[in-house]
C-alpha cells in the first residue's frame, strides 16, 4: 500500500526532495540546460586550442562585435584553452537567436583609403592569407601578413591608392552603420598631450570618413549650453542615424535624453573608446594618424608603401609593422606574433 511505502524513510526523503524541487521551479523558474533565470549562456567551442593571448583577443573581438550590433550588457568568459561562454541577460528566444547568428557570422571587412573603400572581404582570395614569422633585427621585431587579391579587386585597389603614398589604409571589422560617436570634451583634451587638439580631431575624422557613410564624431561639454547644443544636434539627425556610440561613464540623464530621441545606445568601456595614434614630424609640429579604435571596429592602419601607389596592378600584397620598442624583447616577439 502507499502508506507502507511512506513509512520507508528513503522513499519519504525522495518525495520531499521532489516536492521541494517542484516548489522551487514554481517560485523562481529554474530550468535545466544552458538557459537560466535572468540570462542565457551560449557555449562556443573553438576549432583548436589557443594560447592565453589569443583567447583574450577572441573574447575582445566577440565583445566588440556584439556591442557594435547593439546587444547590451553581454559577458564573455574563456573556459580553458578551447571554449568560452557568451552570457546574455535575456531569455528571449529572438535575442538569443540573433546573438548566435552574430557569433556564427563572418565579420564585415573594409579597407578604406582617403575616404574611399579600397578593399573588402570579397577582394581577398580565399585561403591566401599567410603570416610571416616574427623577425628580430637590430632595429626591433617585425611582423607581416601576406595576402592575394582577385584580379578585379587588384585593379580597383591600384586606382584607389594611386598617389596616396604613405597614407593610411584604415582596416575595419564590422564598421558601424548609421552611427554617431559621442565624446566628452574632457576625453578629447586628455588625448591631446602628444599633439594639438585640432590635429587629434582631424586624425579621428579622417579615419571615420567614407563618403555618405561617414561616421560623425560629436564632442560635447558638460555646460548647460553644451548639453543643449548636443540634444539639438541629435534631434536634427535622428532621421539619418539610429545609433549612438558613447562611454559607459556618460551620465544617465544624457543617455536617457538620447534614447528618448529614438536612438539605440551602444555603451563602450574606456579602453574601447580610447583610440591609439602614431605620430610623425618634428617635436614642434607633430602629425597624428589614428592607428586603432575598438569602438568603431578599426583594427589597424598600415601606411601605403610608395611602390604600390604608382598605378601598377599587382595581386600580391604584404601588410607589415614593428612591435613597440619600448617593450622587453620577449614581449615584442609576443606582440608581433599576436599582430
Amino acid at each position: 500500500m502507499i502508506v507502507d511505502y511512506l513509512k520507508d524513510k528513503r522513499i519519504l526523503f525522495l518525495i520531499l526532495i521532489l516536492v521541494a524541487l517542484a516548489m522551487l521551479d514554481y517560485v523562481v523558474g529554474i530550468h535545466l540546460g544552458i538557459e537560466f533565470v535572468g540570462g542565457t549562456q551560449i557555449p562556443v567551442t573553438l576549432e583548436q586550442p589557443v594560447n592565453p593571448d589569443t583567447m583574450t583577443s577572441i573574447i575582445n573581438i566577440l565583445q566588440q562585435r556584439v556591442s557594435t550590433f547593439g546587444i547590451k550588457e553581454i559577458t564573455i568568459e574563456g573556459i580553458g584553452n578551447s571554449a568560452l561562454y557568451v552570457i546574455i541577460p535575456t531569455v528571449s528566444e529572438p535575442e538569443i537567436n540573433s546573438t548566435i547568428n552574430l557569433i556564427e557570422s563572418q565579420g564585415v571587412f573594409e579597407g578604406i583609403v582617403n575616404g574611399k573603400e579600397a578593399l573588402n572581404g570579397s577582394s581577398i582570395l580565399p585561403g591566401s592569407i599567410g603570416t610571416v614569422p616574427a623577425t628580430t633585427t637590430p632595429s626591433g621585431v617585425s611582423w607581416a601578413v601576406n595576402c592575394f587579391l582577385t584580379r578585379k579587386a587588384a585593379t580597383y585597389f591600384s586606382r584607389v591608392v594611386f598617389g596616396q603614398a604613405n597614407k593610411p589604409l584604415y582596416m575595419f571589422l564590422d564598421r558601424p552603420n548609421k552611427a554617431i560617436v559621442l565624446m566628452n570634451q574632457s576625453s578629447i583634451n586628455a588625448l591631446s598631450a602628444n599633439s594639438s587638439e585640432s590635429t587629434v580631431m582631424s586624425a579621428r575624422q579622417d579615419a571615420l570618413s567614407l563618403g555618405n557613410q561617414t561616421i560623425p564624431l560629436e564632442v560635447y561639454s558638460n555646460s548647460s549650453a553644451g548639453l543643449h547644443s548636443l540634444i539639438t544636434y541629435l534631434s536634427q539627425h535622428n532621421s539619418t542615424y539610429n545609433k549612438v556610440i558613447l562611454s559607459k561613464a556618460t551620465p544617465k540623464y544624457i543617455i536617457d535624453n538620447i534614447t528618448r530621441l529614438g536612438y539605440s545606445v551602444v555603451l563602450e568601456n574606456a579602453e574601447n573608446m580610447t583610440p591609439s595614434f602614431f605620430y610623425s614630424g618634428s617635436l614642434t609640429s607633430k602629425n597624428a594618424t589614428l592607428n586603432s579604435w575598438a569602438s568603431v571596429g578599426l583594427l589597424s592602419a598600415p601606411l601605403l608603401s610608395p611602390n604600390i601607389t604608382n598605378g601598377l596592378v599587382t595581386e600580391s600584397y604584404q601588410i607589415s609593422g614593428m612591435a613597440p620598442t619600448t617593450l622587453p624583447l620577449a614581449k615584442q616577439v609576443a606582440f608581433a606574433n599576436n599582430q
